[in-house]
């Protein structure tokens, strides 16, 4: 990132990839150490936890050797041991994604109509000027708003 983001964005990004990037992967049957998280903070800077996406394309039978280009980083020095998902596994993996896809590509154009309504109503000059309490009633309003289904459209 390029600035140093502040503690509450850095709690949120922490709370962010979890919800919306780690648990579809739960969901999706890959195995994810409970100890492991996606991201830590070193020195008041996020980084995004390598090996663990190493671990998820590996379960998902991809290639891992892909990601440090597409993560603009440098490739793991030990490599984890993980094994591919069970091949019923990765075909219900496939399946769920597929109806996903077709969900998304159902409902999306909906979807991203009401983002855009929601930037609007949580853009920066509607909270500039709220007090403390305004923005944390705000933030409730906005986590209420947000559905998990739809964040990672």
């Amino acid at each position: 990132m390029p600035e140093l983001p502040s503690p509450v964005g850095n709690s949120f990004l922490e709370l962010f990839m979890n919800q919306y990037i780690i648990e579809p992967y739960r969901r999706l049957g890959c195995h994810i150490p409970n100890d492991l998280t996606s991201t830590r903070i070193f020195h008041g800077r996020p980084y995004l936890n390598v090996t663990l996406f190493h671990m998820l394309v590996t379960q998902l039978r991809g290639d891992p050797a892909q990601l440090p280009k597409q993560m603009d980083g440098e490739p793991i020095a030990a490599a984890p041991v993980v094994h591919p998902l069970g091949w019923l596994a990765f075909i219900r993996t496939g399946i769920v994604l597929s109806k996903e896809m077709r969900r998304a590509a159902a409902h999306g154009p909906v979807w991203f109509a009401e983002m855009k309504t929601m930037a609007k109503h949580f853009g920066s000059e509607q909270i500039e000027v709220l007090s403390f309490d305004e923005t944390v009633r705000k933030l409730d309003e906005l986590e209420r708003t947000v559905s998990p289904a739809r964040a990672h459209v």
